[in-house]
């Protein structure tokens, strides 16, 4: 589901159900962290941070 939005609202939200990452994420990686880092002086230019995020259940594999 897409949602417009005016330019006086702050923040958007869109949930597309699936596994696939678009390409046009360039810094992609696998794990439990995340970090972020914004050049400084940036704030005068940056219109904002895009973030995609693919949870799954990890099974668990029992022990010999």
């Amino acid at each position: 589901m897409v949602q417009r939005i005016s330019r006086s609202v702050k923040q958007f939200h869109t949930v597309i159900p699936g596994s696939y990452i678009p390409e046009w994420f360039s810094h992609q990686s696998v794990g439990n962290s995340l970090t972020v880092e914004i050049p400084p002086h940036s704030c005068s230019r940056v219109m904002g941070i895009v973030l995609c995020a693919i949870f799954s259940e990890q099974t668990n594999q029992s022990s010999p």
